[in-house]
Parts: structure tokens; sequence; C-alpha cells
């Protein structure tokens, strides 16, 4: 968001974030679902009462977590080679 001059909301939560984000860009479905791995970003920071985190669920969150940053990656890159040509 800051290539487009926008600083982003200090926040866990990763919905709001790629809300905010898709007014600027396409969002593809399968970086969509990081809004699942949002949770674990809670759980893991303040204490409280959750249910259990399974080896599945960590597995999913890891893929999750995989895909969302390798599309970060290469929308840097566009940015960057956008930067480059203008």
């Amino acid at each position: 968001m800051i290539y487009y001059g926008v600083d982003p909301e200090f926040t866990h939560n990763i919905g709001l974030l790629l809300n905010e984000l898709e007014k600027y860009t396409e969002i593809p479905e399968n970086i969509k679902i990081t809004t699942n791995v949002t949770k674990y970003a809670v759980i893991t920071r303040y204490p409280g009462e959750y249910d259990e985190i399974t080896k599945a669920d960590y597995e999913e969150s890891i893929k999750i977590a995989e895909n969302c940053l390798n599309w970060v990656e290469i929308k840097i890159k566009d940015c960057e080679e956008k930067k480059i040509v203008e």
C-alpha cells in the first residue's frame, strides 16, 4: 500500500489490510484466504482460552503464508519495475 501512497492501518487483521489494498490492485482468491490466519496472530500474542492449534491447522497456515509471501514478492518486483520504467 505504501507504493500507492497509503499508510496501512496498524492492525493484526489481515482482512482489513486486504480490503484496503483491493482498492488499488486485484487480490487473487488464493490470497484472500490469508484472512484465515488472522486468528493465529491474535491467539499467539494475547493470553486466553483458545482452541488447540492442530498439526493440520499449522501446515495449512504455513502453506497459506508461503503463497501470500510469494504473491507479495511478485507484487513488489512489479512495482519496482514500474518505477524503473517511469
